[in-house]
C-alpha cells in the first residue's frame, strides 16, 4: 500500500513569488488559480520619454492616438536665418530668401581709375583725373630734377639733360650745320651728339651750335670726341679732327674739321 504523506495534490503546493512590477494573486488551485499581472499596464508608447531641447518643442504623449510631435522653434530654413551686415562703402538689401535674395553693392560706384589718388611731390606735377579719357600725366617741374631730351634731325641725334622749360629743338639749316635751340626757362647739361660722314658739309666739316639766346646766356663747353664704333676717346690732334669754339650773342658755335675718317659708324661728341 503506497500513500502520500502530503495529502491530495491540488496546485497550491506550487509557490509563485511576485517580482519587480509584477503581482501574483490566487492560491494555485483549480478553484482559485494564480493570476500574474504587470504593474506597468499595457505598453502603448507613452512609456518612452522625450524631453525638449534648445529651440525644439515636444508635444503629445507618445501613444498611437496622441503621438509625439517634435518641432523646431526657428521655423523652416529659407535663407533669412543667414544675417549679412553692411560694411564700409557697401550696402546690403533683401532678406536672403529665394523670393527676396540678398543684394550686395559698393556705394563707391564702378571703378574708372579716378579712385586712385596721385599727389604731386617735390619738383613733380600731376595732371589729369586718372580715367581712360583723362589719364594722369606725371612730369618733372622746374625744380632740380632733370629730364632727358632725345632729339634728332636726319642722321644726327642729340641727347641732353634739361631742367625747366619745354623740350629743346634740333634743326639742320644748312649741310653739315646743326642747331640746338634751348627754350626760355630751360637749363641744359651733359649733351651727347651722334653723327657720321653723311652729316658733313662739302669740306668734311661738322658744325654744331647751341642757341641759348632765349635765356640770354653765353657759355662754353668742355669737348670730347669718341669713336661711334667702340666708344673709345679720340686724340683730336693725332687724328686731325680738331675743333674751334666761339661764343657770340648767346650762341655757342663748335666747328669740327676733317670728320670723314669715322665712316658710317660715326662719332660721338660730348659737351660738358
Amino acid at each position: 500500500v503506497i500513500a502520500s504523506l502530503g495529502g491530495p495534490v491540488d496546485g497550491s503546493e506550487t509557490v509563485l513569488n511576485a517580482g519587480a512590477n509584477v503581482t501574483v494573486t490566487g492560491s494555485g488551485t483549480a478553484a482559485d488559480p494564480y493570476v500574474i499581472a504587470s504593474l506597468g499596464g499595457p505598453v502603448d508608447g507613452s512609456e518612452t520619454v522625450l524631453n525638449a531641447g534648445a529651440n525644439v518643442t515636444v508635444t503629445g504623449s507618445g501613444t498611437a492616438a496622441d503621438p509625439y510631435v517634435i518641432a523646431s522653434l526657428g521655423g523652416p530654413v529659407d535663407g533669412s536665418e543667414t544675417v549679412l551686415n553692411a560694411g564700409s562703402n557697401v550696402t546690403v538689401t533683401g532678406s536672403g530668401t529665394t523670393a527676396d535674395p540678398y543684394v550686395i553693392a559698393s556705394t563707391g560706384g564702378a571703378g574708372d581709375g579716378s579712385e586712385t589718388v596721385l599727389n604731386a611731390g617735390s619738383n613733380v606735377t600731376v595732371t589729369g583725373s586718372g580715367t581712360a579719357a583723362d589719364p594722369y600725366v606725371i612730369a618733372s617741374s622746374n625744380g632740380t630734377v632733370p629730364v632727358r631730351d632725345s632729339l634728332s634731325s636726319g642722321i644726327v641725334t642729340a641727347e641732353l639733360d634739361r631742367v625747366g622749360g619745354s623740350p629743346c629743338v634740333l634743326t639742320n639749316p644748312n649741310p653739315g650745320e646743326y642747331v640746338l635751340t634751348v627754350p626760355a626757362g630751360a637749363s641744359i647739361s651733359n649733351i651727347t651728339v651722334f653723327g657720321n660722314n653723311t652729316a658733313l658739309d662739302a669740306l668734311n666739316e661738322f658744325t654744331f651750335r647751341v642757341d641759348n639766346s632765349a635765356n640770354t646766356l653765353d657759355r662754353r663747353f668742355l669737348v670730347q670726341i669718341h669713336s661711334g664704333n667702340d666708344g673709345s676717346l679720340i686724340d683730336q690732334q693725332a687724328l686731325g679732327c680738331i675743333h674751334y669754339q666761339t661764343v657770340a650773342g648767346n650762341i655757342t658755335s663748335l666747328k669740327f674739321l676733317i670728320m670723314n675718317g669715322f665712316g658710317t659708324p660715326g662719332f660721338l661728341i660730348e659737351l660738358r
